[in-house]
């Protein structure tokens, strides 16, 4: 079991990681030129969010930890590059991704109040931006049930859980090893997947692409196919014209 689930997590993080490459990569090009003057003060919480998640990804792949269980000690196996550097890389590497992953959901936290205010208290809001109190992250958890939020959530439950059982039990079910590093990379792949569908300016920078690009395909796709079908039948009168003249000379003679 435990060689089948290593054998997917080395296949399943370098995908991941270039995936989220591309992703992030675009919205850093969407906040950059694409956002509107109306959403211009959000690129102060866009370009930290996405910085964090991008990190929060390379962590992972860099990592590629899981954790052994007991209930007097932890221990943590990475599989990923940090191994060829050394154990010291691996740990300030688990101690930066947990730290990430909280900044992470606080940073989405303060997103999220940043867009309530914006559009009940449009008044004053220079002042209510930078405050940020322990006052409204109760009335944001019962508001701001937004996925960029809820996703981080659920994805730790499972991770509380497994932590619970495997510290008070003794005994660790094999495949939550795995679970940290894999409920990690789930807030980092789909975040600017979010982010991307739910700002309207993005999700229509990236649809004109999308149909700019396929366009394009076509283009060249039916070109080429003129093109084959060009030479195809020059090749084919080439060919009946010389069958004519091998005809016509043994007819001759």
């Amino acid at each position: 079991m435990r060689e089948i689930l290593n054998q997917l997590t080395a296949i399943y993080y370098p995908i991941f990681f270039i995936f989220c490459l591309i992703l992030h990569i675009l919205l850093f090009y969407l906040i950059y030129f694409k956002t509107t003057k109306v959403l211009r003060n959000m690129r102060y919480f866009l370009y930290p969010s996405n910085f964090i998640n991008f990190f929060l990804a390379f962590l992972t792949f860099f990592l590629q930890f899981r954790n052994v269980h007991n209930v007097k000690s932890l221990a943590i196996m990475c599989q990923g590059p940090c191994k060829f550097l050394g154990p010291a890389w691996c740990f300030h590497g688990y101690i930066f991704i947990l730290a990430t992953a909280t900044a992470g959901g606080i940073l989405n936290i303060h997103t999220l109040y940043y867009r309530l205010i914006s559009i009940k208290f449009i008044q004053n809001l220079s002042l209510r931006v930078f405050i940020f109190g322990l006052w409204y992250i109760f009335p944001l958890v019962i508001i701001g049930l937004g996925l960029q939020i809820m996703i981080p959530l659920i994805c730790y439950v499972p991770v509380g859980f497994f932590y619970v059982y495997n510290k008070y039990s003794g005994e660790q079910i094999q495949i939550s090893q795995y679970t940290l590093c894999f409920m990690i990379t789930l807030p980092a792949f789909f975040d600017p997947i979010l982010q991307i569908y739910f700002i309207v300016p993005y999700r229509r920078a990236v649809k004109r692409m999308i149909s700019q690009m396929i366009t394009e395909n076509l283009k060249a796709m039916s070109v080429s196919i003129q093109l084959h079908f060009g030479i195809t039948d020059g090749s084919l009168r080439n060919q009946f014209n010389q069958s004519i003249i091998f005809r016509n000379y043994f007819s001759e003679s």
